[in-house]
């Protein structure tokens, strides 16, 4: 079974830049693709807490968008 991405295209290209995005991601979804995606559109991505469930960690993102020069 295949997990969606966290975010997409459409949706990374929705926030003003110089906003941010911040998001909740389960352990079990494709972290790493998530990453990747965000990289891809130029956001700076940090990782601004976790917490241990029984079966899976989620983890809090916050994307910053680049301002426009």
């Amino acid at each position: 079974m295949r997990t969606p991405a966290t975010t997409s295209p459409a949706t990374a290209s929705r926030p003003r830049p110089g906003g941010r995005l911040v998001f909740v991601q389960s352990s079990m979804g494709d972290i790493p693709r998530s990453l990747r995606m965000m990289d891809e559109h130029g956001m700076e991505v940090r990782i601004v807490g976790e917490a241990e469930g029984h079966y899976e960690r989620l983890i809090v993102f916050e994307a910053v968008v680049p301002p426009i020069d």
